[in-house]
């Protein structure tokens, strides 16, 4: 028998699908937690929480209903940075602290950032459009209007050293 009980959705999970585990576990396994997988409508989800030591909260609102039907609750913890999945109000009231990841996903979060400003800087959706509906005699004239993105600057991403420029470009203090 485990020492600490921490129950979680069934078939939410940060890993790829059918992943399981095994981050989580890395950090369980030495002090005796199991992780309980329980179904992920509220009604069951409380029967199988109702002594657990943990809430995993994973793609499931962990609402006031959840939180008052707690009775061993230490803890709920989410994977993410953002706690509004869970009622803290009611967790507070009931002495149950919430914990979040603040900086997961750091360099996904930026990798789509930046994805999504050459997306809008290239026009990539309308230029995909145009492509589909058979219109590339339009989309070529259209992107030869775009500056080239290497000759330009953003002064809110401050360079760390040295960059590649194109010999044709203005010198940085010329862009800024």
């Amino acid at each position: 028998m485990s020492k600490f009980k921490i129950v979680t959705p069934k078939g939410a999970s940060f890993t790829v699908a059918g992943g399981g585990y095994g981050y989580e576990k890395e950090a369980l396994d030495p002090i005796g937690a199991e992780i309980v997988e329980a179904p992920a409508n509220e009604a069951e989800f409380i029967a199988a929480a109702k002594t657990a030591d943990a809430i995993y909260a994973k793609g499931m609102p962990i609402t006031k209903t959840v939180i008052d039907a707690l009775d061993n609750c230490k803890v709920i913890t989410l994977g993410s940075v953002g706690v509004d999945s869970v009622d803290v109000k009611a967790a507070t009231a009931r002495g149950i602290p919430v914990t979040n990841i603040p900086d997961t996903f750091i360099e996904e979060v930026a990798d789509h950032a930046m994805t999504l400003l050459l997306a809008g800087f290239r026009r990539l959706v309308e230029q995909d459009r145009m492509v589909r509906e058979g219109r590339w005699a339009e989309g070529r004239p259209a992107l030869l209007k775009i500056p080239r993105l290497m000759d330009r600057r953003s002064a809110s991403f401050p360079s760390g050293g040295s960059r590649a420029r194109s010999p044709s470009a203005p010198p940085p203090s010329a862009c800024a």
